[in-house]
């Protein structure tokens, strides 16, 4: 009995020092460290290549990024918006339409953000992107944002812009 508790006791006594596990050091994800930096990068550099996998994938990780008016805001000043707007120009599938509606999504709370979108030419794409009737949230996602740029003014109904036209 004696042998075990000291066999034990050595086993516990080299678990506590040698476990890589307990003794890594913290990770700091923070936005404003290298790593957080580089991975916002390449999300956005996933949203240019031709595969719409690969930009389904950075446009995911770009809406799951975009959790605070921060975050969006470095989203925006790395070239996030304007190519998620491009992104969606160019899609031809409803997936990788969905994705990138729902980036957009996820920045439009954010009123600068929501101005850069605007500048990138946000509310023509979204309102010119096929409708899909097999994916509702598409439509909820094209709602949402453009009831959204509704409510900050960037869009004017079409009786207004043609009457301040002619005046």
């Amino acid at each position: 009995m004696r042998t075990l508790a000291s066999k034990l006791a050595t086993y516990s006594k080299y678990y506590r020092t040698r476990n890589p596990v307990r003794n890594a050091p913290s990770r700091n994800f923070s936005t404003y460290n290298g790593r957080g930096d580089t991975l916002l990068q390449q999300s956005v550099s996933l949203l240019t290549v031709k595969d719409p996998l690969f930009k389904r994938m950075g446009a995911s990780r770009l809406a799951q990024f975009a959790v605070d008016d921060e975050r969006r805001m470095k989203i925006v000043e790395m070239g996030g918006a304007r190519e998620l707007v491009n992104m969606l120009g160019g899609a031809k599938d409803d997936r990788t339409r969905k994705e990138a509606l729902k980036a957009l999504s996820a920045l439009s709370p954010s009123d600068k953000a929501l101005g850069a979108l605007h500048q990138a030419g946000a509310i023509s794409v979204i309102r010119s992107s096929p409708d899909s009737l097999e994916n509702a949230e598409i439509e909820k996602y094209k709602s949402s944002l453009l009831r959204r740029f509704q409510d900050l003014r960037y869009d004017f109904p079409t009786a207004d812009v043609s009457r301040s036209l002619n005046s």
